[in-house]
């Protein structure tokens, strides 16, 4: 793992998560739980909306591969003249 600066994804990321982690625990405390019981209900909300999107990508990801060319298959053109 390498450390420093993170790509835009990254970036991105981390921000769509902590802008769920605020919306959640502001609706919670709002509703009458305390501080931490509002801060772990929107970690929560934003680890499995982060999962959702991971095992989306994974799943497009895997039906738009293509299969690998078997090299077995592949025969030599020859020139018959």
């Amino acid at each position: 793992m390498t450390t420093g600066r993170g790509d835009g994804r990254t970036t991105l990321g981390i921000a769509i998560t902590g802008a769920i982690l605020a919306a959640r625990e502001g609706a919670a405390v709002a509703h009458g739980t305390t501080n931490a019981a509002g801060f772990v209900d929107g970690f929560h909300t934003g680890l499995y909306v982060s999962a959702g999107v991971m095992i989306a990508g994974a799943a497009i990801a895997l039906s738009t591969l293509r299969n690998p060319v078997d090299s077995t298959r592949i025969t030599a053109v020859t020139d018959p003249a």
